[in-house]
């Protein structure tokens, strides 16, 4: 098995399978997910719409373009056999930008963090994440903040 048994739970990225799952000419069950992916490989090509929201870029050395897709849009470490699969992947986002005065200065957040992905036979498997936060938030959501801890009726 080359990937996940179950779709991701993400509402941008399931919009284009609900096309195919809510489709007249098939009968889908829409109300438990997530969905089982070997059973939408049944009624659409689950590998072209995962493609869709790969990040694209051209490059002229093989190497680089390698790279760019290891990266950006596959798994980073996979290890796979017949009996188990595990998929290890770093989880990042950064956001900077300025406030305006009178406060001004910079604003950001850090978030880093890993997922792992793992089956085990083919009656089990896991998903799993953990995610670290750091942030500078803008002046007025810091007061708020701090009005909310500091209250007397959270101590």
């Amino acid at each position: 098995m080359a990937q996940d048994h179950f779709l991701r739970l993400n509402m941008e990225y399931n919009r284009n399978i609900e096309k195919a799952v809510y489709s007249p000419e098939f009968h889908f069950h829409t109300s438990l997910r997530p969905y089982y992916v070997p059973e939408l490989q049944q009624i659409t090509n689950y590998d072209s719409i995962r493609h869709l929201y790969w990040i694209k870029k051209e490059f002229n050395k093989k190497w680089k373009q390698k790279t760019w897709d290891k990266i950006l849009n596959d798994d980073v470490v996979t290890l796979r056999h017949k009996d188990y699969e595990i998929v290890a992947n770093p989880l990042m986002d950064f956001n900077l930008g300025r406030e305006f005065p009178p406060s001004g200065g910079w604003r950001w957040t850090n978030t880093r963090g890993f997922e792992i992905k793992a089956r085990i036979g083919n009656n089990v498997s896991f998903y799993t994440n953990f995610h670290e936060n750091q942030a500078v938030f803008p002046e007025y959501l810091d007061m708020y903040i701090k009005k909310i801890i500091l209250s007397p009726a959270r101590e």
